[in-house]
């Protein structure tokens, strides 16, 4: 296992879901658990801040929660690839490892753009860029947005609940989901740590 986390390196950087196409039990259970998450949360969601000209796909809700409420989704969630199955269990475990040696820990869950679906293509079932960008380009204007990279807090695990309305080759449009968990670099180090007493 230790060697496992060492090679995943979570800390510091995100850590996404890929595959959005599956069946249609998967894509129910998928609903079912993020509604049921969503709704354990009432009436904690906020729009985050952010610039008044960002667009309504740019404005999320946010709200802050107990560790292990993340890991119960991370664990409910149907995913929908051997790769993203693997990763997110491993991830699910070290969360846990965390939670345990930091009971008081919180982290923070973004539903983007409030719920509403985001218009994604998909290849081979693979999601092939889910973060938006920022907006305007670097050096083209006043910052507007961040680009979806930035919405985290930095120093706290972060979750974003992805809505998607997928393109792909085989059907138009498909409803489903996709996950990305910010893991922090100093509790990146402590995971690997818990991972290997």
């Amino acid at each position: 296992m230790s060697d496992d986390i060492e090679r995943y390196s979570f800390g510091g950087r995100w850590i996404q879901t890929r595959a959005v196409l599956g069946s249609a039990a998967e894509l129910d259970a998928n609903k079912a658990a993020i509604k049921q998450f969503v709704n354990d949360q009432e009436p904690k969601w906020q729009t985050d801040k952010g610039s008044p000209s960002r667009t309504d796909e740019q404005k999320h809700l946010v709200a802050e929660v107990p560790l292990m409420e993340l890991v119960t989704l991370l664990r409910s969630y149907s995913y929908l690839s051997t790769d993203d199955s693997s990763t997110f269990a491993m991830l699910a475990n070290s969360l846990e490892a965390y939670s345990k040696a930091n009971p008081s820990a919180e982290g923070v869950t973004y539903r983007m753009s409030g719920g509403k679906g985001r218009l994604r293509a998909a290849v081979n079932g693979k999601v092939r860029q889910l973060f938006q960008g920022r907006n305007p380009k670097k050096g083209a204007g006043e910052l507007i947005y961040p680009g979806d990279s930035e919405i985290r807090e930095p120093e706290h695990f972060s979750l974003q609940i992805h809505y998607l309305k997928v393109k792909n080759e085989a059907d138009p449009q498909v409803a489903s989901f996709a996950l990305a968990v910010w893991v922090p670099a100093d509790a990146g180090v402590e995971m690997v740590k818990l991972a290997g007493d």
